[in-house]
């Protein structure tokens, strides 16, 4: 039979390989998605939305609590385009709440692009877009 402290020391070491192995997963995965091991800030071509802004603009639904309390304004959105042209990594950087800055979120989760490249090869491109919210009277 093991002792209390036996015990409690092996229990110990599992949970500590156990929180090792987790967060070395969550960071590969962080530093690593679709190929992405390297995050351009500027490519040569940037990468291009399908559908342009307005497309965009018009899939926004205005937020109820947004609307009720006379919010508008402008909320951006940072993100990557991975080399798939999906939206990755997204964060309201700028944002006006009641509901508008999750909305923003959502329909820019949603967007496709066309990748950015770099010396003729696909590459991952940090990007932001702003989504503007305004009542009409």
């Amino acid at each position: 039979m093991y002792s209390y402290k036996s015990m409690l020391r092996k229990l110990s070491v599992a949970i500590i390989l156990l929180v090792s192995v987790a967060s070395c997963s969550l960071f590969e995965n962080e530093q690593s998605f679709n190929g992405c091991d390297e995050i351009y800030v500027v490519a040569e071509q940037m990468p291009d939305l399908q559908g342009g802004m307005a497309d965009l603009q018009g899939k926004v639904e205005y937020p109820k609590e947004a609307k009720e309390a006379g919010i508008e304004g402008r909320v951006t959105v940072q993100f990557v385009v991975d080399k798939l042209g999906e939206v990755r990594k997204a964060k309201v950087i700028r944002g006006i709440g009641d509901g508008a800055d999750e909305e923003a979120l959502r329909v820019v989760k949603k967007a496709k692009f066309d990748p950015g490249e770099q010396d003729g090869e696909l590459v991952c491109v940090q990007y932001a877009l702003s989504i503007n919210f305004r009542l009409e009277n």
